[in-house]
């Protein structure tokens, strides 16, 4: 029997680890790659999987590995056709990582119950000719509206919030409501004639940029 917990990176448990926790796929790439560790005792099984439309463009090998303890394995991510994709702005998808515990006594397995994580990462296709994203610059735009606060993305790159704050108020998002897409436009705050917005975002490397503020008692 299998039980399944289903969670978003950060991604290590009981000495199993995925990185990177989220993966920019560039148009003259050939492949990336996923390196699972574990650190731990145990010996753990990993299977991986393109979740979505992704399965269109996208492809990971091998689908399932087996890690054992202080070992490591890297998995292989490849385009398999990316002509109907966008090159004027990024696309999004989504794989899965699932670690299942394992068993050095064969003649447990049929009556044990198997613990296992499936966990989620975003995979971004960066076509060549939007350049690379610059994380120096604030560059979303807010706007108040009778409903609240909407935040405006003018790049063709995906913007995804780690700090928001209205006013010195922190805004708690979930992980849909924090990425904006590019050139779009998305609620976030029900807070009326807001003045003063900050915030950071998840830079290539998933580390964090410095924050960001903007003023609405400036904007004309």
């Amino acid at each position: 029997m299998l039980m399944l917990a289903m969670c978003w990176a950060n991604t290590v448990i009981a000495g199993m680890s995925a990185t990177p926790t989220r993966l920019i796929y560039s148009e003259k790439d050939k492949s990336n790659t996923i390196t699972i560790k574990n650190t731990g005792k145990n010996v753990f099984l990993a299977s991986a999987k393109i979740e979505g439309d992704g399965i269109n463009y996208f492809t990971i090998t091998p689908p399932l590995i087996r890690v054992e303890p202080e070992s490591k394995f890297s998995l292989r991510i490849k385009k398999i056709s990316i002509d109907k994709l966008p090159d004027d702005k990024e696309s999004v998808f989504y794989y899965t990582v699932t670690m299942i515990t394992g068993s050095e006594k064969p003649e447990h397995l049929a009556n044990r119950i198997a613990i296992g994580s499936k966990f989620w990462f975003k995979l971004f296709y960066r076509p060549k000719k939007i350049g690379k994203f610059d994380s120096r610059r604030c560059d979303l735009v807010f706007n108040n509206t009778t409903s609240g606060v909407y935040v405006l993305n003018r790049t063709p790159f995906y913007s995804t919030f780690v700090y928001l704050a209205v006013d010195g108020v922190r805004v708690d998002l979930s992980p849909e409501q924090a990425m904006i897409a590019p050139n779009k436009s998305s609620y976030i705050s029900k807070a009326k004639n807001a003045k003063t917005i900050e915030w950071s975002r998840i830079n290539d490397f998933g580390g964090i940029e410095n924050k960001c503020m903007f003023s609405l008692m400036e904007k004309k």
